[in-house]
């Protein structure tokens, strides 16, 4: 076992842990741990299966989710260039994927109740861009700390640029600063949650794709 801090908007605790963590994802200080995810499901909330949809009118208009996912990805065609979307990167089943809406989740009983099983990675070509949205879902706002059970946790994210969590929105971004390589976070959820995730491709200010994802350890 090993001791490590963790941060909740800069306030540093000690925690069990493997690695260091911290509960928001810090701009320009990879691998550390961050994170802040959606409350209880909708009662009798359902997601369509179409996944991350391209939006009317949009830069990801040619690239609809799954259009290449035989081959184990989804690709993205774009004005600026590709985007791939992995189905599987290295830390497990990609968070991004657009045709994967449900997650999950394996039950941890350590401090922060999420194992981290999944990966948030995308793969650019050279000319492109990408920027993340993430949004929890059926929670009061602002929120107030300490954060609520239900959350998206993660750590070695050191491939993207992340913001701190914003209480006020209920967001954070995250923004891929590396090309021609797949770019991973180790990520996870604790609890059950909703979320809204929105793709601003090739530097686009209003989203050009986004799904709805659910996390639960039933996996509905």
């Amino acid at each position: 076992m090993k001791h490590a801090q963790w941060f909740l908007l800069h306030v540093s605790w000690a925690i069990w842990g493997c690695g260091p963590r911290q509960s928001v994802g810090d701009l320009g200080n990879p691998g550390g741990m961050g994170g802040m995810g959606g409350a209880s499901l909708n009662a009798g909330g359902k997601l369509g299966a179409s996944g991350a949809e391209p939006l009317a009118g949009s830069a990801g208009s040619a690239g609809s989710a799954g259009s290449a996912g035989s081959a184990g990805s989804s690709m993205a065609h774009l004005p600026c260039g590709t985007i791939d979307y992995p189905v599987t990167a290295f830390y497990g089943q990609n968070v991004l994927d657009p045709a994967v809406t449900t997650f999950k989740v394996t039950p941890n009983d350590n401090p922060i109740g999420a194992t981290l099983e999944f990966d948030f990675a995308a793969k650019l070509s050279a000319e492109a861009s990408l920027r993340v949205r993430m949004t929890a879902l059926d929670v009061d706002l602002p929120l107030p700390g300490p954060f609520p059970d239900n959350v998206w946790w993660m750590e070695n994210f050191g491939d993207w640029l992340v913001t701190n969590f914003d209480l006020e929105t209920g967001s954070q971004v995250f923004v891929a600063h590396d090309i021609q390589r797949v770019l991973d976070i180790n990520f996870g959820f604790a609890g059950q949650g909703r979320a809204l995730i929105e793709y601003f491709e090739c530097d686009s200010t209003s989203p050009t794709r986004q799904k709805t994802i659910t996390w639960s350890s039933s996996g509905g």
